[in-house]
């Protein structure tokens, strides 16, 4: 459909709706250089600087998906994942296969709305499923993701909403299984035991309900302002820090606290190939990530800032073409 205002700026055949797609198709390339000016000019003067940029987004987000789409016809072979590599590295060491593996996470008492908890179980469970489509077909996955699971602890059984109460819990719920404080499921299997539980705060709800889902959008592109996030909480959450409670962070200025925020997408495919086989501590991991900061891996530019996009821990924010 053609735009309803001003179309003088438009080439012949072309509107708003061909625009957005051009960059998945291609013919953006097939416009000269005066042609592309005029109808940025001519769009900036009828919608504005800020609606003209949000232009340019979607064309970036229709392409990513149509990039996707077409990888997925693509013959090329699928890469091994980050987790199943970690695990064939634990087997090779003579280890048995990790059954059940992933994460405990704990809801907070804040959360009282039963509908909200259960659209964020169900969006959560499909963010995990979207961050291993890159890599369906690869020998093996399916049966590995068959012996995934979430674990949720969905009555703390205490009124504090902290993560040190969550630490103290899931330390108090493993020594009486017999293990360490630091192996947070309440069963033995070894593939649940690593050094960090997961806890959803009515911030880190919202987030998961509100925020695009990572699929819709080309990754580490500044093009989002907001990422679904959890809370991974040490055993160190236990013994000092400030809390998350309600949503609210700490200031940036105290120590490591024993948690920070993760993305949900980040997960499988960045926390637990890391700390499944131990191969960083949990200070090591997360003790740069501060206030509202989101850890999204372990690499430069692995720091998800709201409102600004992905940057580095000392501050810097991640520009286009870096």
């Amino acid at each position: 459909m053609a735009d309803p205002g001003n179309t003088s700026y438009w080439p012949a055949g072309w509107d708003r709706e061909r625009l957005l797609n051009s960059q998945a198709t291609g013919e953006l390339d097939g416009l000269s250089g005066e042609q592309a000016a005029a109808i940025r000019a001519g769009m900036v003067a009828e919608i504005g600087e800020p609606a003209y940029q949000e232009i340019l987004a979607e064309m970036g987000r229709r392409k990513f998906l149509a990039d996707k789409d077409e990888q997925r016809k693509g013959t090329q072979a699928p890469t091994e994942p980050p987790f199943m590599e970690t695990m064939r590295l634990y087997e090779a060491r003579g280890n048995q296969p990790w059954d059940p593996w992933g994460f405990v996470v704990y809801k907070s008492p804040e959360i009282l709305d039963e509908a909200a908890w259960k659209a964020c179980k169900q969006r959560f469970a499909q963010i995990l499923d979207e961050t291993v489509d890159e890599f369906r077909g690869y020998p093996g996955l399916d049966q590995v993701m068959e012996r995934m699971r979430i674990e949720w602890v969905e009555d703390l059984g205490v009124a504090d909403s902290g993560c040190a109460a969550v630490a103290r819990i899931a330390s108090r719920d493993k020594k009486l299984n017999g293990g360490e404080p630091m192996l947070w499921s309440s069963s033995p299997d070894p593939g649940m035991h690593h050094s960090f539980c997961l806890y959803i705060t009515p911030s880190s709800l919202h987030s998961i309900l509100h925020s695009p889902l990572p699929s819709s959008v080309p990754p580490r592109s500044n093009e989002r302002k907001e990422v679904p996030f959890v809370v991974a909480v040490s055993a160190q959450a236990a013994v000092g820090g400030e809390e998350v409670s309600g949503g609210q962070s700490e200031t940036g200025e105290s120590p490591w606290r024993g948690f920070f925020n993760i993305g949900v997408e980040s997960l499988l495919t960045s926390l637990f190939p890391i700390v499944a086989d131990d191969m960083m501590s949990p200070n090591t991991i997360g003790c740069h990530i501060r206030g509202e900061d989101v850890w999204m891996d372990p690499y430069r530019f692995g720091v998800f800032k709201p409102g600004l996009g992905f940057g580095t821990w000392d501050g810097r924010v991640r520009r286009p073409g870096t």
